[in-house]
């Protein structure tokens, strides 16, 4: 098969074409989460103090990196529709100007946030927590091009590319992370939390340049034109447009569980430590959805560049079929697997005899397999037709009076408990998937936002 065949895949949205097309994605994922599991895992061991280092600066900096990782992946959108329009000299256009524009965002957010390093980090944490949250900052620019860059290769349908590099720099950031936190005697002290932070920039680095190499390759850049920088602000604007409402509502999410823990740790230190253990169980579980995600926006992409939005139907009942087996293995995953797991990594005893961790556990068994086919289907499906405004809308709309009004309420009467979080989280899930499914069913979503965009801008740059 050659480069210009294998360009031309078919758009038939099969089971077998949305698991060709998710899975690499859901292994990189996979691998990033477990390296970040095994860093936590290295840390508690050097010291649990280094560990509370290393995850109040995550925590802190996450507020800023996930949002902009947010806006640089929803390039793929613009990548798949030009892919699927047949316009490939013109796909790395949107990769390059928005990892350039995101970078610039960085550049300018990052000491806003640092001016308040004195108000957001405790006073008792702020020597071991500082120096770890300015290399996570400075870790974020190539985390963010390494998004656009893999933004390039899943609207292209080519994310096998985007593991091979994950997997290399998480080999580096595992050999190095272990290296900088122990020390080497008599050659290199140990760094505790500053050494897994060390780490994970160098091992980012090193996955950048991976797959910096594939993008910028003689190959790629005769069929996609890839070393050629053209700045189109027809693009771009719509990137803006896109993409700011979205990261807005990751950044809400991500604040929502702040308000959580602070309403928990109102109650007790024990219903913290099973919010703390429940939200674990969910994040490392979440690869499957985000990946499932990917891999049907650049489907659903290619398909609307193609002008084949007949195949989008064909998708949705594909993701069903796969969200039915997702929901099977997640309830093996969260009801048996999971508990065992954090036993033996974190040294929690009877992780069931926790109050209601089982019914809790049972309840993010519901969610997550709704959200696999909302957040993972339909989610990418309307994000693919540059849907993004009204997306963002409903998910904040329902966020608000089905988990923050009632949080409010319960934390300020002391009623709040992990059970009770986790069920409102459960029904919101729940009401976002029906009031997705009926925007999908009204046929607004597609705005087939390349259609709108200058055909000549893309032509004379």
């Amino acid at each position: 098969m050659n480069f210009l065949e294998e360009k031309q895949k078919d758009l038939s949205c099969s089971v077998k074409n949305v698991l060709a097309a998710s899975l690499p994605m859901m292994a990189s994922i996979f691998s990033g989460a477990l390296m970040q599991f095994v860093d936590r895992i290295l840390l508690s061991h050097y010291s649990p103090m280094a560990l509370n280092y290393a995850l109040l600066s995550q925590q802190i900096y996450n507020t800023l990196l996930l949002p902009l990782l947010c806006f640089a992946s929803l390039s793929e959108v613009f990548v798949g529709q030009l892919n699927g329009a047949h316009q490939w000299k013109e796909t790395s256009a949107p990769t390059i100007q928005i990892a350039v524009f995101v970078c610039l965002v960085e550049i300018l957010l990052a000491p806003i946030l640092m001016s308040f390093r004195h108000q957001i980090l405790p006073s008792s944490m702020y020597e071991g927590t500082y120096p770890c949250l300015l290399l996570g900052l400075g870790t974020i620019p190539f985390q963010v091009m390494h998004a656009s860059f893999a933004a390039f290769f899943v609207g292209t349908r080519r994310p096998k590319v985007i593991l091979l590099s994950v997997i290399i720099g998480n080999i580096f950031n595992a050999f190095l992370n272990w290296v900088f936190i122990f020390g080497i005697p008599s050659v290199l002290e140990p760094m505790g939390a500053l050494g897994a932070a060390t780490g994970t920039l160098l091992g980012t680095l090193i996955s950048l340049l991976v797959l910096a190499s594939f993008f910028f390759n003689r190959k790629n850049n005769n069929f996609y034109n890839t070393r050629t920088f053209r700045m189109n602000k027809a693009i771009l604007k719509k990137n803006i447009f896109l993409g700011a409402p979205y990261s807005f509502a990751i950044f809400v999410d991500m604040s929502m569980w702040v308000v959580v823990t602070n309403a928990l740790a109102e109650v007790s230190s024990e219903e913290v430590r099973v919010n703390y253990v429940c939200l674990s169980i969910w994040t490392f579980a979440f690869f499957i959805v985000e990946g499932l995600q990917k891999g049907v926006t650049a489907l659903a992409a290619n398909c609307i560049g193609a002008r084949k939005e007949k195949n989008i139907p064909v998708l949705l009942k594909s993701v069903a079929k796969i969200t039915l087996g997702i929901a099977a293995l997640s309830y093996l995953y969260f009801q048996t697997f999971a508990p065992e797991i954090l036993k033996a990594c974190f040294n929690i005893p009877v992780l069931t005899a926790l109050p209601h961790c089982k019914e809790t556990l049972f309840l993010q068994w519901i969610g997550f397999s709704v959200m696999s086919f909302s957040l993972g289907g339909l989610v990418g499906i309307l994000n693919a037709g540059g849907d993004t405004r009204f997306v963002t809308f409903l998910r904040l709309t329902c966020l608000l009076f089905s988990v923050i009004i009632p949080v409010l309420i319960l934390s300020s009467t002391g009623s709040m408990r992990t059970i009770i979080s986790w069920g409102l989280s459960a029904l919101n899930i729940c009401l976002i998937c029906l009031l997705y499914v009926l925007r999908y069913a009204s046929g607004k979503w597609n705005h087939n936002v390349m259609k709108e965009a200058p055909q000549e801008n893309l032509s004379d740059l």
